[in-house]
Parts: C-alpha cells; structure tokens; sequence
C-alpha cells in the first residue's frame, strides 16, 4: 500500500469528503485529490500536518508499520520518541522525492517535456534514489569526521553552565548580573 492509498483509507476511516478534510488540513482539495491518485507526491509538511491535525502515527502513514492513530492520551514527547524511529523511512521518502526531482529537472533540460516519453524513467528515479541515499550515508560520514578533527582543537563544552574557565566546580561563577555591574562601574 502507498502513501496515497493511506491517506485516502485514513479520510474513509474518519469519514470525510475530500474537500472536508483538504479544509482541515489546509490545502485545497483538488490537491488532495491528486495525493490521493498518486498524481502529485505528497510533501512532508503535508503529512506532518495530517499527522497533526487527526493524531496519525507517521510510522503508518509513511511505511504502513503500527496503528493508524496514536494513542490519544500521549503525551506530545513521548509521540517525538515514536516519530523518531521514522529516519530511515523520512531518509528513503525525501530521497525519493528529490531523486523525482533531479530526473525530471534532467528529462526537461534535454527536452523531454513528459516523464512518461521516456521508458526508463522509474529505473532512472531508483537509480538516484540509491545514489541519493549512499551520498546522504558517506556525507554524514565525513561530516561526522571532521567534527571529531574538531572537537580536538575546540575546548570540551562545559558540563553546567555554573563551572567556567578558572573556576573549580566547587565554587560557581557569580550570576552575570553582578560581575556586569562590577565592570561597568569601573
């Protein structure tokens, strides 16, 4: 099942119209209705908003996985922890999605103006899917590196914004607003 076809079991499922819900949502219901077709690719602030406004698990909406809605007693962080095991799945959605993007931006540059005039367009869309997604891995890699090459000359963060530079941990640096007004008197 696609997110398209979520999407509209979920407005069955809470038994709206298309413009009803589209309204809730916030966009105009001809949009929704290519969502639903599978004509347009739903954007993620879309989907958050859905997730939002009707208490939708995004693990359901964007993979299928789980119930449908979220508990409703949960409380907002815990349903951040619950979302947070979507990275792979939000990874694979926006890689998707961009990887749609170059490939049309590419057909239309060298003057195909459907992406149905080209057999391979979907071989083309997994192909820099792929690309997209072992870039995304090899750049979080190297960013990851060169922080830990930083993290070399960079003094270590403070453990509580109590203990600075000169101070033991035993004796807390003065309010700023003391050790300001000391100097502006000066």
């Amino acid at each position: 099942m696609t997110v398209a076809e979520r999407l509209k079991e979920l407005r069955y499922k809470l038994g709206l119209s298309q413009k009803e819900f589209a309204e809730r949502v916030g966009i105009h219901y001809m949009t929704l209705s290519k969502y639903e077709s599978g004509k347009y690719r739903p954007s993620l602030r879309f989907l958050k908003k859905v997730e939002e406004v009707f208490n939708v698990n995004p693990q359901w909406l964007l993979e299928g996985k789980g119930d449908m809605f979220l508990p409703k007693d949960m409380p907002k962080e815990a349903r951040k922890v619950e979302a947070s095991g979507l990275k792979g799945a939000t990874l694979d959605f926006v890689a998707e999605e961009l990887a749609e993007k170059v490939v049309a931006e590419a057909l239309f540059e060298r003057g195909y103006t459907s992406t149905g005039s080209v057999n391979l367009y979907s071989e083309l869309i997994s192909l820099a899917k792929e690309k997209i997604k072992a870039h995304y891995q090899s750049l979080k890699a190297e960013i990851g590196f060169h922080l830990d090459t930083l993290e070399r000359f960079l003094p270590s963060p403070p453990k509580s914004s109590a203990v600075s530079e000169g101070s033991s941990p035993e004796s807390p640096k003065p309010p700023e607003d003391e050790g300001s007004s000391g100097e502006a008197n000066e």
